[in-house]
């Protein structure tokens, strides 16, 4: 069936925006008060974290949970000076063969399982 009125035309067009709008890319998100638990389910797998240090400078860094091969006696227990609330996480940094802590409220985006998620 062929139609040239104008409200075929326009029904086409309002489906091209639609195509259009599906085809960007939303990254999926994962809310800052779940970042510690996603991060925990992802077991000993490799993932990447972008955030900013504490001087203000961007870092991505490749990091591992649960890694024991580089540990002599055990994980040293963290402890944070009094009055410190920052939430964070020990992890194995990749790249710098050391634990570091991740602090989660400076953390921007997270790839981990071939999938990048944005951390609001």
């Amino acid at each position: 069936m062929i139609c040239y009125g104008k409200t075929w035309l326009g029904k086409v067009k309002n489906q091209e925006r639609r195509n259009l709008v599906s085809r960007k890319k939303k990254l999926p998100v994962v809310r800052r008060v779940k970042l510690e638990t996603f991060i925990r389910r992802l077991g000993d797998q490799i993932f990447t974290v972008d955030f900013t240090k504490q001087n203000g400078e961007a870092r991505t860094m490749n990091c591992r949970r649960k890694v024991r091969s580089h540990v002599k006696v055990g994980p040293k227990k963290y402890r944070k000076p009094i009055g410190v609330h920052t939430p964070s996480i020990l992890v194995f940094d990749m790249q710098k063969q050391e634990y570091r802590h991740l602090n989660l409220e400076t953390a921007t985006s997270i790839r981990a399982a071939g999938q990048t998620f944005k951390v609001v």
